[in-house]
């Protein structure tokens, strides 16, 4: 698994598309892959849809067809986003998220501006950059909690001798 992967555009594809893949096609030309928890599918999902639990993804790949075209989609379109950019990583090219995901799907658009295409960082950082962010928010984590604890606890000794 490669850090860039999640961080690179990906293709997408709009709701519409889909339906009309979904209309047209043969279930053998194509695979929707809901990267949802099983308690979300449950309460819907798109025809003949697969669940993997994005989670579970990297150890599930190889029940894939790496050759098959792909729609990935989750509730609102970034864990399905993630998706995408896990399975181009793996190798599998024919790889879409869709775009706005279920919701988008089932009619409910959000407002504002257009997303970027990448979630939570810019997509111009190096993977230095990613892997010192990701350090940065962790250890700024530690240190709330450690903080927050220390004033419950009012046991700084304690507090520094145990793992956080």
């Amino acid at each position: 698994m490669i850090l860039e992967s999640f961080y690179q555009r990906v293709k997408s594809i709009l709701p519409q598309e889909v339906r009309k893949i979904i209309k047209e096609k043969s279930a053998s030309d194509y695979c929707l892959l809901d990267v949802r928890q099983p308690s979300e599918y449950e309460q819907g999902h798109l025809p003949g849809a697969k669940l993997i639990p994005l989670p579970e993804l990297e150890p599930k790949m190889n029940a894939l067809q790496p050759n098959r075209m792909t729609i990935v989609y989750c509730r609102s379109g970034n864990r399905s986003r993630s998706a995408v950019g896990m399975l181009n990583g793996a190798g599998m090219d024919d790889v879409y998220n869709m775009e706005g995901g279920i919701l988008a799907y089932n009619g409910m658009v959000a407002a504002g501006p257009p997303e970027a295409g990448v979630f939570c960082f810019p997509e111009n950082m190096s993977p230095e950059q990613l892997i010192a962010m990701a350090w940065y928010i962790e250890d700024g984590s530690k240190s709330y909690v450690g903080t927050r604890l220390l004033k419950k606890c009012g046991d700084r000794d304690l507090l520094l001798n145990s793992r956080l």
